[in-house]
């Protein structure tokens, strides 16, 4: 029998914002005086329940493919579906500790020690550092192992923490297939879906093969740009792309939700700064092109009037320590956001034709093949229009991580529509195009298999026992990168003069 579940939208999508936002609540709790983390607790709280009360009192959900039923109906199958990718590529992507680890886990392991071995707010050694780094998708698993070792002693505290880390990623990631499935009304093909998530990826290995550059990270070919692929970002920067896609879906399931806007932002902020800056980029647009849609002056002011809500004042206020927290890291301060056209490098026309090509094989060979459908879709065009522009931009340090982590929420959306002119085929009037885009992507999932290759070769070659990248534990050690993680200037910061609990030997 073909058992269904039926799910609502409206509580999908606030269990979801419940999610991100509760490690924001935990930092205002136990990062701040307890003078301004209470009241600001109670503005986040205040600021949700004024979200929730209207999404339980909506019959019907606006979304970038019109307008949804609350209902949604999954599966039993489709259900476990979801459950089993999300467990297996959690695994696969080495949290918790049992598969292969990437060489990024140096940094993410030792983030994660500091948050786990030291009261909070973290300051090391002798108090004059202190940890600063996006670190809300570790505030859970680091609250209950401390609450573990209370109760049972510090011996099994490390492994309990990364298992509470794993079966946290395995929720996320649930939660945002269930999104990505209701959103395009399907409850058919669910694995083929789930599989073009997992394995949706530029075409890099078309280029690895033209300029014979083949190594374990196919993204590299093109030297200073990269987007990477979904499943590169969860075996690298887990921390910041599975919550950076479960606030995107978030924001595609509420485009009309202009009071809560701040919310969602306040919900990603403290997980992933970058892609918060890409999905500011589509709140902004959209909320501008509403207000050039309206008709008079009256439509005009209550258009305007909503984006002044409580639920977004308050939300604002609440995030405020945490966005100075971000900000007083050391290599914002010595490398902050700026426009970058590598002119010592390029030639006007080298620059022109290099990222040209880059922009056609990580992105643009998708959208054109698309573009008769949706080219009068608004996150159509905001997706095609941020992703021409991201590159143009440079923040953090040698690697360049905007262009990396800025392009998730608008590649995202660009799988989307992919995935939705998929299972539009039918109705579609370019199916040569549909077939050009389903080669095009498969040429694409080059890239992520190299990934898991890459993890099953190491697996391998360490006699079937998980590789684990832990040198480092703790930010200031002398083999890590520790610009990136630390302020070492705490008397010139605002957040830790005048919020975070002080240091006391």
């Amino acid at each position: 029998m073909n058992i269904k579940v039926k799910i609502s939208r409206n509580i999908l999508k606030i269990v979801s914002l419940l999610t991100l936002v509760i490690p924001l609540l935990i930092f205002n709790l136990f990062f701040l005086k307890w003078y301004i983390g209470l009241p600001l607790c109670g503005c986040l709280i205040t600021a949700l329940w004024l979200y929730i009360s209207n999404q339980l009192h909506c019959a019907s959900i606006n979304t970038i493919f019109g307008k949804k039923d609350n209902d949604y109906v999954i599966t039993l199958p489709g259900l476990v579906c979801c459950i089993a990718v999300a467990a297996a590529w959690s695994y696969l992507a080495g949290i918790g500790g049992r598969f292969t680890q990437s060489n990024d886990f140096h940094g993410r392991n030792a983030i994660f020690h500091d948050l786990v071995n030291h009261s909070w707010p973290v300051y090391i050694g002798d108090g004059q550092v202190a940890l600063t780094y996006y670190i809300g998708y570790w505030m859970i698993p680091g609250l209950m192992a401390k609450g573990w070792a209370l109760l049972f002693g510090p011996e099994l505290m490390w492994k309990f923490a990364n298992a509470v880390l794993l079966l946290q990623t395995i929720w996320y990631l649930i939660l945002t297939f269930l999104l990505f499935l209701s959103l395009l009304d399907r409850n058919s093909h669910v694995i083929l879906l789930l599989l073009l998530f997992v394995l949706f990826s530029g075409m890099d290995g078309l280029m690895c093969f033209l300029k014979d550059k083949w190594s374990t990270h196919l993204e590299f070919w093109a030297d200073d740009w990269q987007y990477s692929s979904n499943t590169t970002c969860m075996f690298w920067v887990f921390n910041q792309a599975v919550p950076a896609w479960l606030a995107t879906l978030l924001f595609v399931y509420s485009i009309d939700d202009y009071y809560a806007y701040a919310l969602l932002g306040a919900a990603v902020s403290l997980h992933a700064p970058f892609p918060l800056i890409g999905i500011f980029i589509f709140c902004a647009s959209f909320f501008i092109l509403r207000l050039f849609l309206c008709k008079g002056k009256k439509q005009r002011f209550i258009h305007l009037k909503s984006i002044f809500s409580w639920c977004n004042i308050l939300s604002l206020i609440a995030v405020i320590p945490a966005l100075l927290y971000l900000v007083s890291n050391n290599s914002v301060s010595n490398e902050s956001l700026h426009i970058d056209l590598y002119p010592n490098k390029y030639s006007r026309f080298e620059f022109f034709l290099a990222i040209l090509v880059f922009e056609l094989i990580e992105w643009g060979m998708y959208a054109l093949m698309i573009l008769p459908r949706y080219w009068k879709q608004p996150a159509y065009v905001i997706s095609c229009i941020s992703l021409m522009f991201i590159p143009l931009f440079k923040a953090g340090g040698y690697y360049n991580d905007f262009p990396m982590r800025a392009s998730i929420p608008a590649l995202l959306i660009m799988m989307l529509y992919c995935a939705h002119s998929f299972i539009n085929w039918e109705s579609d009037r370019h199916k040569a195009l549909i077939l050009l885009l389903a080669a095009f992507l498969a040429i694409g999932t080059f890239t992520p298999l190299t990934e898991f290759k890459r993890g099953f070769d190491e697996y391998t070659e360490n006699e079937y026992r998980p590789v684990i990248r832990d040198d480092y534990k703790t930010v200031v050690s002398e083999l890590a990168s520790t610009n990136n993680f630390i302020c070492d200037d705490l008397e010139e910061s605002c957040f830790f003069k005048y919020f975070a609990y002080t240091y006391h030997p």
